[in-house]
């Protein structure tokens, strides 16, 4: 998409890459344009600034569709900005030029209403099989974990001496297809590079740090990881510099992160439950069922009462 053509359809401004599945793709414009999902679609996240989802179309494909609301996000317009779509096609665009891997484009559209940007789209190419690295991690025995771990390292290289910072390089946004049994585990692609800034030349140690470290800290060693990005020219002054940075700086991005896990844990949020069952106050993630917490509450009493009858 490195030329990049807009056209109109309908209500959106668009810009396809050349062998995308156009047909498939404009009938989702044209469910977004109505506020309508597409049937079938299985929702990612959803806010009230987006809604991510995933949907298989005709031909068995799967594609990720990024919805973003710039209405709600800023209701006052974003006159002459590009949108967050935009800025992510670009930026994917940018990595496939210095041959960094990312998710694959196929579209991306804009949608306005008197001069003002309404919404934004972004859809991409689904990766077969596709989960977090830090996930399929740990389905490798120790030895097996250096090839994927040095395959990323050499596109974190690659993406830093071309001058790109991620800022935003969690667990989450690199993700792996494959299976350990056939074959090994595909080279890692980085996405959600919306955040993802060009300072033009080599990136500093600093931001080599926050990138690092951040990326370190989720996968619980950032010691695999770094040994593999500094091989095998990195120069050997500023190599044990870097090192010792990225170390402290991953220990405090960890403890970090449990503190605001363990503080989200007794907050209400998006992710998160508090809830009251008959006596019980039932804190709980989203994603699991109430029922399924009290189910083992009556074992646990039944176990303590039966501890407690016993002959001393």
């Amino acid at each position: 998409m490195a030329r990049r053509r807009w056209e109109r359809t309908g209500e959106w401004r668009t810009v396809f890459a050349p062998e995308a599945p156009r047909q498939a793709l404009l009938s989702i414009l044209a469910g977004l344009a109505r506020q309508s999902v597409p049937e079938g679609s299985e929702t990612v996240k959803r806010s009230r600034l987006r809604h991510v989802f995933r949907i298989r179309l005709v031909d068995g494909s799967d594609v990720f569709v990024k919805h973003y609301l710039h209405r709600a996000a800023r209701p006052f317009g974003w006159l002459g900005a590009p949108s967050r779509s935009l800025e992510e096609l670009s930026n994917l665009e940018r990595l496939a030029a210095v041959g960094v891997a990312a998710v694959e484009p196929l579209a991306c559209a804009e949608r306005h209403r008197r001069g003002r940007l309404e919404d934004a789209v972004l859809m991409t190419r689904a990766l077969p099989r596709a989960r977090p690295l830090a996930e399929a991690l740990t389905q490798l025995p120790e030895p097996d974990r250096i090839a994927p771990l040095g395959a990323l390292a050499r596109s974190l290289r690659r993406l830093h001496d071309a001058g790109f910072w991620h800022r935003d390089l969690h667990a989450g946004n690199v993700l792996v297809g494959g299976e350990p049994g056939d074959g090994g585990l595909a080279q890692p692609v980085l996405v959600d590079v919306q955040k993802l800034r060009s300072l033009r030349f080599p990136l500093p140690g600093a931001l080599r740090v926050r990138d690092l470290a951040m990326l370190g800290a989720e996968l619980g060693t950032a010691l695999p990881l770094l040994e593999a990005y500094l091989a095998p020219d990195f120069p050997q002054d500023d190599a044990g510099r870097l090192r010792r940075r990225v170390a402290r700086a991953a220990a405090r991005r960890a403890r970090s992160r449990l503190r605001s896990r363990g503080r989200r844990c007794v907050q209400v949020s998006t992710g998160f439950r508090i809830e009251r069952h008959g006596r019980f106050r039932v804190y709980r993630r989203a994603d699991i069922e109430a029922s399924a917490l009290l189910a083992v509450l009556p074992d646990s009493r039944e176990a303590r009462v039966s501890r407690a009858a016993r002959p001393r």
